[in-house]
């Protein structure tokens, strides 16, 4: 039997998985300490993980600042700015908060144009899931 845990979105994840991402995502991290202002380019990334993005994303979420230099011919280069002193735990979702404002400030009922800027106010933005044509 394969061990791991069901996520959020009703995914497996399994514990292989779990490992693995999380030694890219420290890897990642220590490129980025050793690199400092140079920083570390998308193609060295791309060795320790091919979805590197997403633990760069997961960094972010932690409290890392990263700063993002796209350079030419598609080459972009990551420079850890800053670490937290405490790691942050994932925020709670966008939906969840979105939902939670309209209710409180709208009383349920809300346009186009206030529901544009309510998601411009909280830096949000929507975007289709995965795989999904519709």
């Amino acid at each position: 039997m394969i061990e791991g845990s069901l996520k959020k979105d009703g995914t497996f994840m399994n514990n292989e998985t779990k490992i693995r991402t999380l030694t890219q995502k420290q890897k990642i991290i220590s490129m980025l300490r050793a690199a400092g202002i140079n920083g570390v380019t998308n193609v060295d990334l791309s060795e320790v993980a091919l979805r590197y993005n997403a633990r760069i994303q997961e960094l972010y979420v932690e409290g890392y600042r990263i700063g993002v230099n796209d350079l030419a011919g598609g080459l972009t280069k990551y420079i850890l700015i800053k670490e937290p002193e405490t790691k942050r735990s994932k925020p709670e979702k966008a939906l969840d908060i979105l939902i939670d404002n309209i209710k409180e400030n709208y009383n349920n009922n809300i346009s186009t144009e206030q529901l544009i800027e309510e998601l411009q106010a909280s830096n949000f933005t929507v975007r289709r899931r995965n795989r999904s044509f519709c």
